[in-house]
């Protein structure tokens, strides 16, 4: 059984059509990138695999349950994190601390337990935080930890962002323009990131973004939109050499550069 499908999803806001028929399903393990020009309606598609959009139409299934009307608290639980275009760290807080703020989605204390401090609450706080700078470690940040996420240089707060999300332990990893703004060294180091992250930890990829020659690389399959519509799909070769995607990205006429070909 796929982790993932999505069957004939689309979405309308107002009399927009921006996602359309949309279809997609995946393997434990794999990682897929999803591409398109700008407005292609590859992060309404994020947000409504993550709860955040509900559709107009389509089921989305997570191991065979549906997610629909589901908050995006409760697919997370389902084992779904994701990352954004925008970087959202709790800039005044410690590294360690939003890594120990997603981990504690997984607390079974209550609320009297965090109050009164009971053996119970104390436990699982000294478990959170050795889980917390143990997955630091993993990607050499924990010699980081107690600096304020804000006065980390732009890629390791990237960096950090996919450790907070891998803090909750997920089956699946959305990252949504994890090379958005970076240099070549940067996007050299995020890629060795997401490459660890697929061996170390086991789990399912899902990967919007605009730079090629990192989607040519570690992309097993790609799917690329235009105008919210499906318009190829296959490995990263087969995309390459796509009259449509070709079209969609350099208009009728162009011809495969660098923008495809990475």
């Amino acid at each position: 059984m796929s982790v993932l499908e999505a069957k004939g999803v689309g979405i309308t806001f107002g009399g927009l059509r921006a996602v359309n028929d949309f279809n997609l399903s995946l393997d434990k393990g794999e990682l897929v990138a999803i591409i398109g020009p700008n407005g292609a309606g590859k992060t309404t598609i994020f947000n409504m695999l993550s709860g955040i959009y509900q559709p107009t139409d389509g089921e989305i299934l997570i191991d065979g349950q549906s997610i629909l009307k589901k908050s995006p608290h409760e697919i997370n639980l389902m084992g779904v994190a994701r990352t954004f275009q925008n970087i959202r760290l709790f800039t005044k807080l410690s590294v360690l601390d939003n890594v120990k703020v997603a981990m504690k989605c997984k607390a079974t204390y209550g609320f009297l337990d965090a109050i009164l401090r009971t053996k119970k609450c104390k436990k699982e706080e000294q478990m959170i935080e050795e889980k917390s700078l143990e997955l630091l470690s993993l990607f050499s940040m924990d010699n980081v930890s107690h600096l304020q996420a804000g006065n980390l240089p732009y890629g390791e707060q990237r960096k950090l962002e996919i450790v907070r999300a891998l803090a909750t332990d997920p089956k699946m990893l959305f990252l949504d323009e994890p090379a958005a703004g970076m240099n070549e060294v940067e996007i050299e180091e995020v890629m060795e990131v997401i490459a660890n992250v697929r061996s170390k930890f086991d789990i399912t990829v899902l990967l919007i973004e605009h730079h090629m020659s990192m989607v040519m690389k570690i992309a097993e399959r790609i799917k690329v939109l235009d105008f919210g519509e499906t318009i190829a799909e296959g490995k990263p070769e087969e995309i390459q050499t796509n009259p449509y995607v070709i079209e969609a990205y350099l208009g009728k006429g162009g011809a495969a550069g660098d923008e495809i070909k990475g």
